[in-house]
């Protein structure tokens, strides 16, 4: 790889480094938007699925036996299948599965689970299930923008985008690191901090003493165009970096050069 591969390579990585993080925040924002949007008590579901449900119950429930439940409609059934802590606040609940008929028309039903031993108390869980009349409607009824749209839930392109821009970004650093090394072998280097010091401002750049830069030196200063527009006089000097200083009303950014060699 040349110096000019290297340096369009890093261009085009950095542009899709930042393509996939703007991917994964935006996929992100939209899961969060749905999920927020939401309902806790709200499901939706298809005929025929089956959907795992769970509830708070008191702590005197000792079994599911002694849990019942009312549905609007016939052709949805709660099956419970056990009790357990909660994982935050380690209360009681219930698990189970929401059955829904397979011939069970479109439309919004209403399931409650209560105390089987004291069924005047307050329900423990109050359900609306939405059912809709096929996948295309399901989908469409999404608060998901990419599930409306796409089909796909926002959390895998989430995971995607953060696992692509991880990638990209170490093949940044990779590429990076071999270019870096291709200008100074030509007595370059790349400016990657600028800072206010005593008497101007201070440079970092990657040439160093194993480069032949001693302090005291006098290094060119090039802008992003291959132009020369002043000397950095190096005051310390490292193995493979070294630190300089421009006068105060130079204009010096990050990605500006220096070269040993004008």
């Amino acid at each position: 790889m040349n110096l000019e591969d290297a340096s369009r390579w890093r261009s085009t990585l950095g542009r899709a480094g930042a393509l996939f993080c703007i991917v994964f925040l935006l996929s992100g924002l939209d899961g969060l938007v749905a999920q927020l949007r939401t309902p806790p008590y709200e499901y939706r579901a298809l005929p025929g699925e089956a959907l795992y449900v769970n509830g708070p119950c008191s702590p005197d429930i000792q079994s599911v036996s002694q849990l019942a439940y009312e549905s609007t409609t016939d052709g949805i059934r709660l099956q419970l299948e056990g009790l357990h802590s909660g994982f935050w606040l380690g209360g009681a609940m219930w698990r189970g599965q929401l059955l829904v008929d397979r011939g069970l028309p479109a439309g919004a039903y209403g399931l409650v689970v209560r105390s089987g031993i004291s069924p005047a108390e307050k329900p423990f869980s109050v359900f609306v299930i939405e059912v809709y009349s096929d996948a295309a409607a399901l989908r469409q009824a999404s608060r998901s923008f990419l599930v409306r749209i796409f089909g796909v839930t926002p959390w895998i392109v989430f995971f995607a985008g953060l696992l692509l821009a991880a990638l990209t970004f170490f093949l940044v650093y990779r590429v990076s690191q071999e270019r870096d090394a291709l200008l100074a072998g030509l007595g370059r280097a790349e400016i990657y901090r600028v800072a206010a010091g005593e008497g101007g401002r201070e440079v970092a750049f990657g040439l160093g003493s194993i480069h032949g830069v001693g302090a005291g030196d006098l290094v060119t200063l090039l802008n992003q165009a291959g132009e020369r527009i002043g000397k950095v006089k190096v005051t310390q000097v490292f193995e493979a970096d070294s630190v300089g200083v421009v006068e105060m009303d130079l204009t010096v950014k990050p990605g500006f050069l220096v070269t040993k060699e004008i």
